[in-house]
């Protein structure tokens, strides 16, 4: 009897792009015709099946040959109780005497069995941990995975050479990396959005006050992180670069010479649109880079907006020395404007950098538009989205708080010359 409709139990309820994603699969409105991960996404949401349709059959029957009996994976017997009869005693003896040449036999056959398993696999036995060295009690080796016999950080055999195991690295490094970028900003976030009630430029760069943590300013925390951000994207932009170039050299040493314009044509195109594919961040690595991205443009803002408050309150409040870094003996105002004028020229560059290797650059000096960067443009549209808080105002917002940058520096720049004059 063939089954010709799907049971409702057998259907899947989940597309199958969020089901080879692991996702949950969400409409926004219930009589959509896609889910919202596909209409993000812009990819057909088909409905998932079963390729077969009723109950599985049985599996069959396993067939060895009695020649690899021997190297398959035996668990050890438990021991029988030991009687005090001399009867039994003596049959077990008797027994085992017997049975002595057998078993030599059967472990010579398996050590040998194991060895030359060993030498057909080569790298791949290594690869799935295959230790020949331990054995049984008993003398049978154990062919089997061990975990402790090999070190997961040392490559072995053909894969010593493959680019995927340092672009694995890399991509670990930038996870562990980011995250913990990520969490000391929040923390930081935290704690200004705490105090902001009575925030001042003195409690930003002075070394007293809550937000002093751990030895650090936040002024100092914000030059820091900014730093190791933008080196951590030319990292992640280099390794994706080399690995760009190693698949094209690749793809030009493994194509035939091709006597046609259409087949040389289609073979471009075919690798251009895998390059981009692969080329793509994973989605781990652009969120936290959006998330820290973010949290930079907050505190970059929140200091320009402070400093230029600051700088315009001079005339009615001025500022009194204050004792500079350890043993630099105590700071005139000339001097704290010096060091402000030189912090904010150099957050404000970071903040260039980290737009031009990221790729959201825009602006006369890079042709009117964006240049090629670490993101896609799907994962831009996510870093707009989440920086300007709605659509299409992330660029305005990163373009104010370089101005707000800009300004500090100007009026910084101007009350020094007013000092010295």
């Amino acid at each position: 009897m063939t089954v010709t409709a799907i049971h409702p139990g057998q259907q899947r309820s989940s597309c199958e792009g969020c089901r080879k994603q692991k996702a949950r699969c969400q409409r926004l409105q219930p009589g959509d015709a896609r889910c919202a991960r596909c209409m993000m996404h812009n990819i057909p949401c088909v409905a998932g099946r079963q390729k077969r349709i009723g109950r599985p059959g049985r599996a069959a029957e396993r067939r060895t040959d009695p020649a690899q009996a021997t190297t398959e994976t035996r668990q050890p017997l438990p021991k029988r109780p030991q009687s005090n009869s001399p009867q039994q005693a003596s049959d077990q003896t008797r027994s085992g005497s017997a049975s002595s040449p057998s078993s030599q036999g059967s472990s010579s056959s398996s050590s040998s069995s194991s060895s030359s398993a060993a030498h057909l696999h080569g790298s791949a036995g290594l690869e799935n941990g295959w230790d020949s060295s331990r054995s049984s009690p008993g003398g049978q080796s154990i062919a089997g995975p061990s975990p402790e016999s090999s070190s997961p950080g040392v490559p072995f055999g053909p894969r010593g050479n493959d680019p995927t195991t340092t672009h694995a690295d890399a991509i670990f490094h930038a996870v562990t990396a980011l995250s913990l970028m990520n969490v000391g900003l929040h923390s930081r976030t935290q704690v200004v959005e705490a105090y902001k009630h009575v925030m001042t430029v003195e409690l930003i760069i002075y070394q007293r006050g809550p937000l002093y943590i751990n030895n650090t300013t936040l002024s100092q925390f914000i030059l820091q992180t900014s730093r190791e951000f933008v080196a951590l994207l030319h990292a992640l932009q280099t390794d994706i670069q080399g690995r760009k170039l190693q698949r094209l050299q690749a793809a030009t040493w493994a194509s035939p010479p091709q006597h046609s314009t259409t087949a040389a044509t289609a073979t471009a195109t075919t690798s251009s649109s895998s390059s981009s594919s692969a080329n793509e961040l994973p989605a781990t690595i652009s969120l936290l880079i959006t998330s820290i991205f973010k949290q930079l443009l907050d505190l970059y803002d929140l200091y320009s907006m402070y400093c230029c408050a600051r700088v315009a309150k001079l005339a009615d409040e001025p500022v009194a020395p204050f004792p500079g870094p350890a043993g630099g003996g105590v700071w005139q105002l000339t001097d704290a404007c010096l060091q402000g004028l030189l912090y904010t020229q150099t957050i404000h560059r970071a903040l260039e950098q980290t737009e031009r290797v990221l790729g959201i650059a825009w602006g006369a000096s890079n042709g009117g538009g964006g240049v090629d960067g670490l993101l896609s443009p799907r994962q831009m549209h996510t870093l707009w989205h989440e920086v300007g808080g709605e659509l299409g105002s992330g660029i305005t917002r990163t373009e104010t708080v370089k101005t707000g940058l800009r300004k500090a520096a100007f009026d910084l720049q101007k009350l020094i010359a007013y000092r010295l004059n």
